[in-house]
């Protein structure tokens, strides 16, 4: 009895045709070149004979009788100005009013044109013709460069092009477009089927999109963040105080008033470099700096330090580590200039000398000046320390 109803199903590897029922009538095997007819099934043939069983087809019949394996596909207008080759990966571009069909181009990663489908012939200019979503490619492409079959396949920033490595350019779109079949550098296929980019490039972000005026004014940002601008001094303080607090008065005080206390210093690390400068009448008072300079026993010399604040030298003594040197004395200048008298070094280890004077003329150090202590007359000079307390000035 004829079947009024068919219906067709992809069943592993084979297109079968069924009646409303789900019964196979029959089913074609493109890839084995097969036409399969299940017990009790006929096929008639041209001729008018009646077969049943297996019929096998060469090359020949399955180009002529188009025994391939099945594609998705959408219909496409080519407005390119160039023909659109087989196996070309394209983007959908735009939409085209007389044909009321969408406009294709080369599919590019590095130019933000998403793969949609492939072509599964060539479509000629000013022409229409059907991309495939999903597809088996021909047999003719090169897949070489694959490890294995099964590999995923990416479009590439070759215009329509396919690679078997993602793009790595600064604006490229990472997309999978499908996977090998067959590697081979003259018989490869691939499994055609474009997924959604997972990666996108810096072109394809808003321009500006976040941009300083998109930033309120206090944002901490490269010029905000210049040398010095945290720092502990008065510029420091104003560039805090205008960035960041609103106003200097609250960023001195919590300076000034021990908020930063000695539970938030870290061991071992407050010199001279923060002391502030002592002043005439100063009703805080000002924190005396120290320098311990070494002498070592040896020739007659100098034995220099180069400050780095400005300094006014208000006491010095030397202590004797060592037996000292007849008639050799111990002289604190500033440079070339004596700040003290001759401090006799000729005592017994241990001795202590006190300078009996400081000229108030010379006794200011200026910033990057030199802090010397100089050893005269005897025949050399003895191991000691010479200890020099300043205060520092403006």
């Amino acid at each position: 009895m004829p079947v009024t109803k068919t219906r067709t199903q992809w069943n592993s590897g084979v297109l079968e045709f069924t009646d409303s029922s789900g019964t196979v009538i029959f089913g074609i095997d493109g890839p084995n070149r097969k036409v399969i007819l299940p017990s009790g099934s006929t096929l008639e043939l041209a001729s008018g004979a009646l077969f049943t069983g297996t019929l096998l087809f060469d090359a020949a019949d399955v180009a002529a009788l188009a025994i391939t394996e099945p594609k998705r596909g959408i219909s496409v207008r080519n407005e390119t100005g160039s023909t659109i080759g087989v196996d070309k990966l394209v983007a959908i571009s735009g939409f085209d009013v007389t044909t009321g069909l969408p406009k294709i181009v080369l599919a590019d990663a590095d130019a933000g044109l998403p793969a949609i489908g492939v072509t599964v012939a060539a479509i000629l200019t000013a022409a229409s013709g059907v991309i495939a979503t999903w597809a088996l490619s021909t047999a003719d492409l090169n897949t070489n460069s694959a490890t294995t079959a099964g590999d995923p396949v990416y479009a590439s920033g070759t215009a329509g092009g396919f690679s078997h490595t993602a793009p790595t350019g600064v604006n490229a779109r990472t997309q999978i477009v499908g996977w090998v079949v067959v590697k081979s550098a003259t018989v490869g296929q691939i499994l055609w089927f474009p997924q959604q980019p997972y990666t996108v490039g810096t072109a394809s972000y808003q321009a500006l999109s976040v941009d300083a005026a998109a930033i309120a004014a206090s944002a901490v940002e490269t010029a905000k963040i210049a040398a010095g601008a945290l720092s502990a001094d008065a510029a420091g303080r104003g560039k805090m105080a205008a960035d960041y607090f609103g106003d200097v008065a609250t960023v001195d005080d919590k300076f000034a008033v021990g908020t930063i206390g000695e539970d938030l210093l870290t061991a071992n690390e407050v010199t001279g470099r923060a002391v502030a400068n002592g002043s005439n009448a100063n009703v805080i008072g000002t924190i005396p700096v120290l320098h311990r300079i070494v002498i070592a026993a040896g020739a007659l010399g100098d034995t220099d330090v180069v400050l780095t604040h400005k300094t006014r030298v208000i006491n010095a003594w030397l202590v004797l580590t060592g037996a000292g040197v007849a008639t050799t004395t111990l002289t604190v200048k500033n440079g070339a200039t004596a700040i003290t008298d001759a401090m006799a070094a000729s005592g017994s280890d241990k001795a202590i000398v006190r300078a009996a004077t400081i000229d108030d003329a010379q006794h200011e150090i200026a910033a990057a000046g030199t802090l010397r202590v100089t050893s005269l007359t005897g025949a050399t000079q003895p191991d000691a320390i010479v200890y020099v307390l300043g205060e520092r000035v403006a």
